[in-house]
């Protein structure tokens, strides 16, 4: 489903592209897109082997959980960064030398990561689960 609305989502850029003048559908935006992609399947896999581990009742508590624990990691990191000015200055710096492929690649690469944590996972959980 992610696949499909992610094509239908390209095409209606395209079309846009087409019929706006003033619009331009260049690499970046493509290469963007392609990010997308790869997160909403890290994210799927993530959601995936939740909803494996605790079925029923438990999976729809569980899951807000673990998306409130991320969000709440985030806002820790980010304001731990922000106070310590010296730490913020060296990301700036690192992230400044870095391009934008070499960061799209990243990005590519550690949603790959997760989906793949994600499976071993889940199947493990399968193999447990299967007629015991």
């Amino acid at each position: 489903m992610t696949l499909c609305g992610w094509g239908i989502g390209v095409i209606c850029a395209g079309i846009a592209v087409l019929i706006k003048p003033g619009e331009v559908f260049d690499l970046e935006m493509l290469a963007m897109e392609l990010i997308t992609i790869f997160v909403f399947q890290a994210i799927a896999g993530i959601v995936i082997a939740i909803r494996l581990r605790f079925e029923g009742e438990k999976g729809r508590f569980v899951l807000p959980i673990a998306i409130l624990v991320i969000f709440a990691g985030c806002y820790i990191i980010g304001s731990f960064v922000m106070v310590n000015l010296g730490l913020k200055e060296s990301i700036s710096y690192m992230i400044g030398e870095i391009g934008d492929f070499e960061i799209a690649i990243s990005h590519i690469v550690l949603s790959l990561l997760v989906w793949f944590a994600s499976y071993k996972y889940s199947m493990r959980i399968m193999k447990k689960k299967e007629f015991s």
